[in-house]
């Protein structure tokens, strides 16, 4: 009988087998800049989203959470973290939202769409450098998940007058991300 070569399986997927050690480094530790709070809450959201099998426990991630705060952070957060930890609902996402209310942006989809409606690229700026300016403009504004002949009328009203009147010879792209390719295309051949 012939012997049977086993089947890998993919790493971190073997049934059965718990993994014990983080993927992730831990992020830096918020000190209350609300300037800061977005990017380090997309880095504490990612943490326990890969890592948090590896902390265990809702409760172990609320205090993972709590144990990344410092400063006027931590200062903002202690009360409801010692009415909090010990109770059934301590969670990640309840730590997170009190945070969500404490230091972020209630304003901001509102100053986006605002923003959405005034920007402009400028005429000796790059379409590949204005390009990400706008598409966080509108995610900000929520409009990632607009139709793409929305996101694209609103990405012709910020485009310079040059590469709006290429863009017009083009033949019409399907979809927005075949639409920005083509712009890209186009004003690097322009350029």
């Amino acid at each position: 009988q012939a012997p049977r070569t086993p089947t890998p399986e993919p790493e971190g997927e073997v049934i059965g087998i718990r993994r014990t050690k983080p993927i992730l480094p831990n992020p830096p530790k918020f000190d209350g800049s609300r300037g800061e709070y977005e990017g380090w809450r997309s880095l504490i959201r990612d943490k326990i989203e890969v890592d948090g099998e590896t902390m265990g426990s809702k409760r172990n991630q609320f205090i993972y959470i709590a144990s990344r705060l410092e400063g006027k952070g931590l200062q903002s957060a202690l009360t409801f973290i010692s009415v909090n930890r010990d109770t059934p609902g301590a969670s990640a996402s309840k730590i997170l939202k009190y945070l969500d209310d404490v230091f972020g942006d209630r304003h901001k989809t509102q100053r986006a769409v605002e923003s959405l409606r005034t920007m402009k690229q400028s005429s000796r700026e790059l379409f590949s450098a204005f390009l990400p300016r706008f598409e966080k403009v509108l995610a900000d504004a929520g409009g990632m998940t607009w139709p793409d002949e929305v996101k694209r009328s609103h990405l012709d009203g910020a485009l310079t007058f040059e590469l709006r009147r290429l863009a017009i010879t083009m033949p019409v792209a399907a979809t927005y991300g075949a639409y920005v390719n083509d712009l890209l295309r186009i004003s690097d051949l322009y350029r």
